[in-house]
């Protein structure tokens, strides 16, 4: 279990730097097109490229959350249950997250094999066949890591983590 929390560790920091990278090309592409259109001319490829570097970046940010259990939710009801109630309640949710993992990853999936290869209109470098393959790849990482977080809660491993929820 050690190696594979060190392997869990090592790709969540991956992620984050790929999110860093991800921030870094919006903004510079954003600034370049700011740039362009000051000077008078206009350039189509740079809102491609920050829309599907903002939707991966969705994504990838979502795969090291998952992993924690950071995503945004209410816990007022849940807050008010006994422990044993709460870790029930908890796991059926992220049951439910990583059904919806699941559903997505086979969309995008289903999605790949429908579109062919079909270009991006100004990004020609990559297919929309591959994106949607990213996306389903980036979907089952996001089921695998809530799958771990689970085992995380069942075994009572949030706590080395800094979050004592009993």
């Amino acid at each position: 279990m050690k190696r594979l929390n060190k392997f869990l560790d090592i790709l969540e920091k991956i992620c984050m730097e790929i999110c860093v990278i991800l921030l870094l090309v919006i903004s510079l592409s954003i600034l370049y097109q700011v740039i362009v259109r000051k000077l008078g001319y206009s350039v189509t490829w740079v809102d491609e490229t920050a829309r599907y570097a903002m939707i991966l970046l969705v994504f990838v940010g979502t795969i090291p959350i998952a992993r924690r259990g950071e995503h945004i939710r209410i816990l007022s009801f849940v807050e008010m249950l006994p422990p044993k109630i709460r870790k029930v309640t908890e796991t059926v949710t992220y049951l439910i997250v990583t059904a919806a993992a699941l559903v997505f990853s086979y969309c995008c999936f289903y999605a790949a094999r429908t579109v062919g290869s079909v270009r991006f209109s100004m990004l020609t470098f990559i297919t929309m066949e591959q994106f949607y393959y990213l996306l389903s790849g980036i979907g089952l990482l996001i089921a695998f890591m809530v799958i771990m977080h689970i085992a995380g809660i069942l075994t009572d491993d949030t706590k080395k983590e800094g979050r004592e929820d009993d």
